[in-house]
């Protein structure tokens, strides 16, 4: 008779990875994970608009025009709400004129636009798409004046936004806009959540987005005050990490300036992964004073996981180095300008949800599979990531449980790098070692480096039953349990 056991621990829902959906196929697919979360406007308000003065603000003679007629829009084709004479936009526009004169810092507008006809790409999903609404930062002594039939001025990357919004004309208005919100949140890591709206001629939503959930909260035209505290949000630039400064925004090349301590870092070859999930930022960066190379890791690490990543990496390393791991030089929590840990601000309506930002880095720079050009290249590379992963497992009784394509690099190619792996670990051999003559032994030399200990899990540690349990892969390739 077979007997059959459960999973020790469950497995977390999936999805495709949206690289391999059609535009509109993300809508659907944040629809069936239930991503957006609708919200009470209260618990909502309290929790993200708090401190918001102007959410007592009444609407002026002219908005209350204007809401009238975005009220005929029931019977009328809802793109124009920001086509034409455009409505909606002139509404944005005069409260982020009103809140814009009341400040006395800096001159710089919040200007609502339209991007319709202005496609925005991602170099990172390889999909394009018109947000309806676009909030864009623009310099100027007095609120500028606005021409709403052109839009050659939009810039056309994620970075140049401040929030993004869409007309609610279909039950896909708010699954299309949480895509937008997870497109300007994966090209924002400076940031730590995004805002954004969206409208339709009998009310308004605000979202919010972060790493962990996207919250939705409706309100009626009869209610200015969410709406004026969401545009004095955006003016206080919230959710900033102050340690990373993007770097020409308007322009596609996606650069960040990141200062660690004493030392700032100029990144290149910047790549992102998208929340709600596991949301991480990697980036290869120059120091400005040294010209020395690193490798820059940023995660937003749950609050309820049970182990850190970065201990994970010591132990690992423990005694003596581990050959085909990353190496971790230092890291910790990123702090704000009050010296306290980043952190997310959704846990107070999801419980358990708070996510910290914590920074790796390392001097062992790798290069993207993608650089690979032969198949035997490709092969000893997979088989030395397998390698490690049971030299992991058998020195320190660690499993990795999230083995990916991004998660794998190919080796430096530094003295260091060799010198390092050369004394290290690896009862089990690798590609160089196995196919090496009989009679001879050589070194191990993996062509491998792991950068990802994020989901591994110590199997001679003790967790309690709150803490999270959940495993996670990439869709082609699922390293189980025990």
């Amino acid at each position: 008779m077979s007997i059959s056991y459960p999973f020790s621990n469950p497995i977390k829902q999936g999805s495709c990875p949206v690289e391999t959906l059609l535009p509109e196929e993300t809508y659907e697919d944040l629809r069936g994970q239930r991503v957006v979360q609708d919200v009470l406007p209260a618990k909502f308000l309290q929790n993200y608009f708090q401190e918001c003065s102007h959410s007592s603000m009444d609407w002026s003679p002219t908005e209350l025009g204007l809401i009238s007629t975005i009220r005929l829009f029931k019977h009328r084709p809802e793109r124009g709400l920001y086509t034409d004479d455009a409505p909606l936009l002139h509404l944005l526009n005069s409260i982020s004129r009103r809140i814009f004169e009341s400040r006395d810092e800096d001159r710089y507008a919040l200007v609502f636009r339209s991007a319709h006809k202005r496609p925005i790409h991602s170099p990172f999903t390889m999909h394009s798409h018109t947000p309806e609404i676009v909030v864009i930062w623009e310099r100027s002594e007095v609120f500028p004046q606005i021409d709403y039939t052109q839009d050659d001025l939009i810039p056309q990357t994620w970075c140049a936004f401040a929030a993004v919004g869409e007309v609610e004309s279909s039950s896909n208005g708010k699954y299309q806009l949480g895509v937008y919100l997870k497109n300007l949140l994966q090209l924002h890591p400076e940031l730590n959540a995004v805002l954004g709206l969206t409208a339709k001629y009998n009310g308004y939503a605000l979202l919010y987005h972060d790493a962990s959930v996207i919250h939705r909260s409706s309100f009626d035209w009869g209610e200015p005050g969410p709406l004026f505290a969401f545009v004095e949000k955006l003016y206080t630039r919230p959710f900033q990490d102050t340690s990373m400064q993007l770097v020409a925004p308007q322009y596609r090349d996606m650069t960040w300036a990141i200062r660690i301590g004493d030392q700032v870092y100029l990144t290149e070859a910047s790549r992102c992964l998208a929340g709600p999930g596991q949301r991480r930022y990697t980036t290869t960066a120059i120091d400005l004073t040294t010209s020395e190379r690193v490798f820059i890791k940023d995660i937003w690490r749950d609050a309820r996981r049970v182990f850190f990543e970065t201990l994970l990496f010591e132990k690992a390393h423990k005694g003596e180095p581990l050959p085909g791991l990353m190496l971790v030089d230092s890291h910790g929590y990123v702090l704000d300008e009050t010296q306290n840990r980043l952190s997310t601000a959704s846990h107070q309506i999801s419980p358990g949800g708070e996510r910290y930002k914590m920074r790796m880095i390392t001097k062992e720079v790798g290069r993207p599979l993608e650089t690979i050009r032969s198949l035997r290249h490709f092969l000893c590379l997979m088989y030395d990531a397998c390698a490690v992963q049971r030299n992991l497992y058998r020195k320190c009784q660690i499993l990795h449980r999230d083995i990916s394509t991004g998660n794998i690099m190919i080796a430096p190619t530094t003295d260091q790098y060799w010198e390092r792996c050369k004394n290290g670990f690896a009862e089990v051999k690798f590609v160089n070692q196995v196919l090496e003559e009989d009679g001879k032994t050589s070194n191990p030399q993996p062509t491998c480096l792991l950068i990802d200990l994020g989901n591994g899990t110590d199997l001679n540690a003790t967790r309690d039953n709150n803490q999270l349990r959940q495993r996670t892969a990439s869709y082609n390739i699922c390293s189980m349990d025990r």
